[in-house]
C-alpha cells in the first residue's frame, strides 16, 4: 500500500537537518549551493534533489513532500516509513 502524507504540520515538523543526513545516508552528496536557501544533491544512480537549509520557506511542506516521495522511490520503501524515519532522526 503506497500513501502520500498531505498534512502540512505533519510535513514540516521534518527538520532540514534530517532531510540532509537523510540524503546523505542513502548515497547522496551535497553538492553546490542553490539560491540562499538550498543545496544540491547528486549520487550515483540517484536524481539531483535540492535539499533546503531552512524550514523558513513559503513552500517547505511541498518541498518535504516531494523528497519523501523521491526517497521512497529510491529505497523502493513506503513514504510513511520515511515518513517516520525522518521524524525520529533515524
Amino acid at each position: 500500500m503506497q500513501a502520500t502524507i498531505h498534512d502540512r504540520e505533519a510535513l514540516k515538523a521534518i527538520s532540514p537537518v534530517a532531510l540532509a543526513a537523510y540524503a546523505r545516508s542513502a548515497g547522496w552528496q551535497r553538492g553546490e549551493t542553490y539560491r540562499l536557501h538550498s543545496d544540491i544533491y547528486a549520487g550515483r544512480n540517484r536524481p539531483e534533489i535540492i535539499v533546503p537549509r531552512t524550514d523558513h520557506l513559503g513552500d517547505y511542506a511541498t518541498v518535504v513532500s516531494r523528497l519523501i516521495e523521491v526517497f521512497a522511490q529510491m529505497a523502493d520503501r513506503d513514504e510513511l516509513t520515511i515518513y517516520r524515519s525522518l521524524v525520529m532522526g533515524e
